[in-house]
């Protein structure tokens, strides 16, 4: 349910997200305000030092470059800067605007991972993974 107001409920859920510290805030110094999220999650199934990168974009801000340029940072901080072995990367089958993307960031397919998210309105979702590792 969407805040209406920035009240005691808003103020908690605020705080729980900034001490976070897998998840960023992509901000728009245009509209001056949090348009979406990266996740940066750990990754246990690999021999490599490797983290899995997830975002969301609201809706209205979609398609416009914010999160090829949020996650085209993430990646060189990850793999450049901290020399990260891999990074992974996820989306549903059917968004078209994601794979481009992540194939545009030089992120490699991988495979499917079979009913990977659960989905409140389709139920379980398959996930496609990329991968990709520091030159």
């Amino acid at each position: 349910m969407p805040f209406t107001e920035k009240n005691e409920e808003y103020n908690q859920l605020m705080n729980k997200l900034f001490n976070d510290n897998g998840r960023l805030m992509i901000y728009s110094k245009e509209y001056h305000k949090v348009i979406g999220t990266i996740n940066l999650m750990d990754v246990s199934d690999r021999a490599v030092e490797c983290k899995e990168v997830g975002y969301v974009i609201s809706p209205n801000y979609r398609r416009k470059g914010y999160a090829y340029e949020a996650v085209s940072n993430l990646v060189k901080l990850l793999l450049d800067d901290l020399k990260l072995d891999m990074i992974i990367a996820g989306c549903f089958e059917d968004n078209v605007a994601s794979k481009k993307m992540l194939e545009k960031l030089d992120f490699i397919f991988e495979g499917k991972k079979h009913k990977a998210l659960w989905d409140a309105v389709e139920g379980p979702k398959d996930l496609l993974y990329f991968y990709r590792e520091k030159n």
